[in-house]
């Protein structure tokens, strides 16, 4: 790949990857501070309930979000959504820094999550389709590090307004959520369409366009998109123009409508256990909890003093940050499969040592050793997670399965990934009631579940391009549809 076309196609990640970090700084950051502090309440006379209110019940709007936003990237088009997310989440945030009522507050705050929601899902599924299959697996590790990118811009963001007047530290924090949201929505805008959802839409001519602009040679362009309009079932003889006739339908309930098809249902099964399988394991891992426990460490104002901030802040995000090399350069060498083993492995042995100090911390054995092993302990957790499983999650599900349900499927997933991750947050406080670390002992017997269903369960995807393995799950659906025409 010419280094042009190689640079583009990284800033093409990037850019679209300010959706995961509008996640990670918007939707989780943001909530986790302004959970600490009463001054928004008392800045915009709140009651206690409508403060709850904002922080707790409009967060279902960005699941319904994600659960839509494969049905709308479908309709619309990955990069029309992309722009339709930065957009709704720059109107939100400015929304919610400028608000000077409850009502205008809410407001932005359904805006700006509506906006996550609906990039969440689809900054992957976008990169995936669009980066050539030898660069895929360490393209699409880049929504991970701005994910861990936007925890830190959230961590540093709350140390840098701790000497502003208290009104306004709250509006400054929400406030620089507006710099992302502004990248993603002006960006896009610049960037080419996915060329797999061009040419199901039988746009051979744009799908060209925008292969061009991330491939190298004419040769590589025309072997992609001879496989897209394979995949498409559109005839070779038929030249390079878009065909409005020949557009696929979209529809609404293609994962249910593939699955009545007693050909294709016993592949398409496996197809969606692989997927839901990763997508499950990574919030039962105990990642959120673990890294909500270290920025719930101080209050709103931040630790005392920088060594504070550094010890018990920022390393930890650094544990999380660091390993992703790993897997920007081995996950399309050694496969997507093997990491998430080794990462999930690896964090198992991390959470025993991180159950057995917090116990020993509730029993109140708490010399230095054990508070430095605990710290330790977390950090090498973090650091195994994003080892594997979490970049690999979204590589994963991001090529794993056939064009007409990729999306849905994405969409659907990370709506359940996200559920998970909020019912372990509500379930902790009960198990607490019992056993302070219960919660951990049961998370760390999961691993060895989690090992269990990864050698079972997870297929391996690296190094084939999304139109052979769109066409591997063809053979059945040419029984039940009729064979390509010619």
């Amino acid at each position: 790949m010419a280094a042009s076309t190689k640079k583009f196609t990284i800033l093409l990640c990037v850019v679209a990857s300010q959706a995961t970090l509008l996640y990670s700084f918007g939707y989780y950051t943001v909530v986790v501070l302004l959970s600490s502090t009463t001054t928004m309440e008392e800045d915009l006379g709140m009651t206690e309930s409508q403060g709850n209110h904002f922080r707790s019940d409009t967060r279902w709007t960005f699941f319904f979000a994600c659960f839509i936003s494969g049905f709308v990237a479908d309709f619309l088009g990955r990069r029309s959504t992309l722009i339709l997310s930065g957009t709704l989440a720059f109107v939100g945030f400015l929304v919610i820094s400028l608000a000077v009522s409850y009502g205008v507050l809410i407001t932005g705050r359904i805006l700006s999550l509506v906006g996550i929601g609906l990039g969440l899902p689809v900054a992957p599924l976008y990169i995936g389709e669009v980066a050539s299959p030898s660069l895929r697996g360490r393209l699409n590790t880049i929504p991970e590090i701005l994910s861990v990118l936007g925890l830190w811009l959230g961590v540093l963001t709350r140390a840098a307004v701790r000497d502003l007047p208290a009104t306004s530290q709250w509006r400054v924090m929400v406030g620089m959520g507006i710099i992302p949201s502004l990248i993603l929505g002006v960006g896009m805008i610049f960037l080419p369409e996915s060329p797999c959802w061009l040419v199901r839409r039988a746009r051979v001519r744009d799908a060209k366009i925008a292969l061009q602009r991330t491939l190298k040679t004419t040769e590589e362009v025309e072997a992609r998109l001879l496989g897209l309009r394979k995949a498409a079932r559109i005839p070779p003889t038929m030249g390079d123009e878009n065909f409005d006739a020949l557009a696929q339908d979209i529809h609404v309930l293609a994962i249910w409508q593939e699955l009545r098809r007693p050909l294709v249902r016993p592949q398409l099964k496996k197809l969606l256990i692989s997927v839901f399988t990763i997508q499950c394991l990574q919030p039962m891992s105990g990642v959120d909890l673990l890294t909500y426990e270290s920025l719930m460490r101080y209050p709103h104002n931040g630790p005392g003093t920088p060594v504070e901030f550094v010890m018990e802040e920022l390393l930890p995000l650094c544990g999380r940050l660091l390993p992703i090399s790993a897997p920007l350069f081995l996950s399309d060498v050694i496969g997507r499969t093997p990491l998430v083993r080794h990462s999930l492995g690896a964090a198992g042995i991390s959470m025993v040592f991180i159950c057995t100090t917090t116990t020993m911390l509730n029993y109140e054995i708490s010399s230095r050793v054990v508070k430095e092993l605990k710290r330790w302990s977390t950090i090498a957790f973090f650091g195994s997670f994003s080892f594997g499983l979490g970049p690999m999650t979204m590589v994963h599900s991001s090529e794993a399965l056939p064009f007409k349900v990729r999306a849905q499927v994405i969409g659907i997933a990370v709506m359940v990934n996200r559920l998970l991750s909020f019912g372990l947050y509500c379930l902790k406080p009960a198990l607490d009631r019992v056993f302070e670390s219960l919660i951990y002992w049961i998370i760390n017997l999961g691993f060895l579940f989690g090992l269990w269903l990864c050698g079972r369960y997870i297929i391996e995807t690296s190094n084939e391009s999304l139109e052979v393995l769109d066409n591997d799950f063809r053979p059945t659906l040419e029984l039940s549809l009729g064979p390509l025409a010619t």
